[in-house]
């Protein structure tokens, strides 16, 4: 059986909820698409007695979608790493020196975008920045 591939687009924390008979000191949040729809939602309370770290659940899974990005990313540029410059390509001439500069540009091109979105995924899900 195949996985099922979903794009998840951006997803965003939204929170804290307000005191309810549940959860009297609020705390609740929830995770909502591009649209503004719900589509999870984390606990303060997981019973009576059990509080969680609700917000911090939030903002990881909200950044799920990006960090799945990154990695990637980071996936393609190792694929290209490990199977290196295309066969049959010779850097001893000006056509092979050509090829071979556009592969490697591209894998730093790669590099630094995976770089990007995992920094911008680490800063969305820990709610700081990524210095």
């Amino acid at each position: 059986m195949a996985a099922e591939q979903h794009d998840l687009g951006s997803l965003t924390s939204f929170g804290p909820s307000f005191p309810t008979p549940d959860t009297p000191e609020g705390g609740d949040y929830a995770i909502r698409d591009a649209k503004g729809q719900i589509v999870a939602e984390t606990f303060a309370r997981s019973d009576y007695t059990v509080t969680q770290p609700a917000e911090a659940y939030a903002r990881l899974f909200a950044a799920s979608p990006d960090l799945l990005r990154a990695c990637q990313t980071f996936e393609t540029w190792l694929r290209r790493e490990e199977a290196g410059l295309p066969g049959g390509v010779v850097r001893d001439t000006p056509e092979g020196e050509a090829q071979w500069r556009e592969w490697y540009d591209e894998n730093l091109r790669l590099c630094a975008e995976a770089q990007t979105q995992a920094r911008a995924a680490i800063a969305k899900a820990t709610g700081g920045g990524h210095g």
